[in-house]
C-alpha cells in the first residue's frame, strides 16, 4: 500500500495532530496499515478515513480508504465472510468484527455505493452462521463459518451489535435477519451485566445510533452507571472495572471516550483521558496496534458517530457536522517538512 499519513506531524495541525502523529508513526514503523492484516483495527482505519473524507470533503481520503479495502480483501477475505486477521486469527471468524467490518463497508458505500452492496452481501454471508434462535449469537466461528468455536460461546454484546448494524445496512431488505436479532436482543437484555472499561464504551457506543430503542436505553443507562465508578479523579482516567480501580488501559479508555463523544457527553472528562494517555507512558498492550488506532478514532470520531437514525427507515436526516479540519494536501505538506 502507498504511505498515508506522512513521516511527521507539524505542531500546528491541531487539535488532531495528536492522532495523526500517532498514524504516522505506526505507519513509518510498518506496523499500520502495511503490516498484517487484523479485520476490526482495519474497520476503524477505514471509518478514521472516511471521517477526514467527509469533513474536509476531499475524495484522496476515500481513495486511501478503498485501498485499504482492497488490501483486507486480498487477505482475509474468505468465499463466505472474512477471517478476523492474520497469524493466530487466520482460522477465526468473528462476529464483533465482521460487524465493525460490515459498519465500514457501509460507511464507505455512502460515498462510494459499491461497497454498500458488498456490505448487504457479507451480511446474507454469515448471519446464519452465527445465529443461535432462541440462544444467542456466536462469538466466534471456524473460518468458512463450518463451526463454532470452543472458545466462543455467545458475545455478551453480538446480539446488539448485530441489531445495529444489520439496520444501517438495510432495514427492509435484512428484516427477517433483524426480527431474529430482535428477539435475541430482548433475551440478552435480561442477562445484560457491564463492569468493564472496553463493555461500556462499546455498549455506550452501540446505543447512540437508535436511541429510540428500549434496548438502547438499556445500554446507555448500564454504561453510564458503571463510568461513576471506574473514573479516578485524582489522575484522570477510567480504570478498568470497579474491582480494579488501580489498573488501566489505553483501549478501555479510548472505547469510553469515543462512546461519551457519540453522545455529546462530558468533554471534560474525554479531554483529561486524552490528555492522560497523551502523557503517560505507554506500557505492555497499551503498546498494540489496537489502542493505537483506537485512540485515532477516539481523536477523529466523525466516521464512528451518527445522528440518531429513524426506527422506521434507519436513515439518518444529514451526517453529524465535521470536527476536524485536515486536508491530506495539509498532512502531505507535514510530512514534508
Amino acid at each position: 500500500m502507498v504511505a498515508m499519513f506522512g513521516s511527521s506531524m507539524a505542531a500546528t495541525i491541531d487539535p488532531a495532530a495528536p492522532a495523526l502523529s500517532r498514524l504516522a508513526r505506526l505507519e513509518e514503523q510498518g506496523v499500520w496499515p502495511n503490516g498484517a492484516r487484523h479485520l476490526g483495527i482495519d474497520a476503524i482505519g477505514v471509518l478514521v478515513l472516511v471521517g477526514l473524507a467527509r469533513s474536509e470533503q476531499e475524495p484522496a481520503w476515500l481513495d486511501r480508504a478503498e485501498a485499504l479495502v482492497h488490501e483486507v480483501d486480498r487477505v482475509l477475505r474468505r468465499r463466505r465472510g472474512y477471517r478476523a486477521g492474520e497469524g493466530a486469527l487466520r482460522d477465526v471468524q468473528s462476529f464483533r468484527e465482521l460487524t465493525l467490518w460490515i459498519l465500514a463497508l457501509k460507511t464507505l458505500g455512502e460515498e462510494r455505493p459499491a461497497w454498500a452492496n458488498r456490505a448487504l452481501e457479507v451480511v446474507r454471508e454469515v448471519h446464519r452462521s452465527f445465529v443461535a434462535p432462541g440462544l444467542g449469537v456466536h462469538a466466534r466461528r471456524g473460518e468458512d463459518l463450518d463451526q463454532a468455536r470452543a472458545d466462543g460461546g455467545f458475545g455478551r454484546l453480538d446480539a446488539f451489535r448485530g441489531a445495529v448494524v444489520w439496520r444501517l445496512v438495510d432495514p427492509i431488505a435484512l428484516a427477517e435477519e433483524i426480527g431474529e436479532m430482535d428477539r435475541l436482543v430482548q433475551a440478552a437484555c435480561a442477562r445484560l451485566r457491564i463492569d468493564r472499561d472496553v463493555t461500556a464504551g462499546a455498549a455506550l457506543w452501540l446505543s447512540h445510533f437508535f436511541p429510540d430503542e428500549s434496548w438502547s436505553r438499556l445500554l446507555f443507562d448500564r454504561s453510564m452507571g458503571v463510568l461513576d465508578r471506574i473514573w479516578i479523579e485524582s489522575e484522570g482516567f477510567f480504570a478498568r472495572s470497579p474491582h480494579a480501580r488501580n489498573s488501566r488501559r489505553a483501549i478501555g479508555n479510548y472505547a469510553i471516550t469515543l462512546g461519551l463523544q457519540s453522545h455529546g457527553l462530558e468533554p471534560e472528562r474525554v479531554d483529561r483521558a486524552h490528555r492522560y494517555w497523551e502523557t503517560e507512558r505507554w506500557r505492555g498492550a497499551d503498546r498494540g496496534i489496537a489502542p493505537q488506532v483506537m485512540a485515532c478514532a477516539a481523536h477523529f470520531p466523525d466516521g464512528m458517530i451518527r445522528p440518531a437514525m429513524s426506527r422506521a427507515t434507519g436513515v439518518p436526516d444529514s451526517f453529524p457536522a465535521p470536527c476536524l479540519r485536515i486536508a491530506p494536501a495539509a498532512l502531505s505538506a507535514a510530512g514534508a517538512r
